[in-house]
């Protein structure tokens, strides 16, 4: 592995698999949290994964409910782009369904999370702003030296002359003063007292 070129999705997976996970998140990969850990995981017509992990969360969040993390790991040598998110999110829905035809879930939260990695990210559509949008959905690229892997999170997008026409200003300035003097107007919130029983 002695450069990004000749760096393969394999080796990328195989190093997110072998390695300690304080020395990933060390490396840039906050998200790199799991209990247990899978690769190339079988799902039938949904495809086959790079890297599943799972994170018991216990009862902390809610009570009652145990929680349960579910991340699905999309590895690409090259660019992370939609077509690559879709093919994660086929995954997603694989796991998602196998579990809720096999697992009681009854007292179990399961929140799933796609983490796409890659060497460049797609700048030149609006793929870039998905990560802000979905909370979900964490986008890493990595970069490959004499030092090992680095990784660097990929988000907070924003175009660097959005050009807005003035008239967009006033009609959002506009709508969100008539929403604040319509919220003025609302009745008060109901109390205890307000009930009829």
């Amino acid at each position: 592995m002695a450069n990004k070129n000749s760096f393969l999705e394999k080796d990328l997976e195989e190093i997110l698999f072998s390695a300690p996970q304080s020395e990933i998140r060390k490396r840039g990969l906050r998200c790199y949290r799991y209990d247990s850990i899978s690769q190339q995981i079988n799902l039938g017509a949904y495809g086959i994964t790079d890297i599943v992990t799972i994170k018991n969360e216990g009862y902390r969040r809610i009570p009652g409910m145990r929680s349960i993390i579910v991340t699905i790991y999309e590895l690409k040598h090259r660019n992370i782009n939609t077509e690559v998110l879709i093919q994660a999110a086929r995954y997603y829905k694989g796991i998602s369904d196998f579990c809720n035809e096999n697992f009681n879930l009854k007292n179990t939260e399961i929140e799933y999370q796609i983490c796409l990695i890659g060497s460049t990210i797609d700048k030149s559509s609006g793929f870039v702003y998905l990560s802000d949008l979905f909370d979900n959905l964490s986008v890493y690229t990595f970069d490959y030296k004499i030092d090992g892997i680095q990784f660097k999170e990929e988000s907070g997008y924003s175009l660097i002359n959005p050009q807005f026409p003035k008239k967009l200003k006033t009609d959002i300035i506009f709508h969100i003063k008539r929403s604040i003097s319509e919220e003025k107007h609302l009745p008060d919130p109901l109390t205890i007292d307000d009930l009829p029983f």
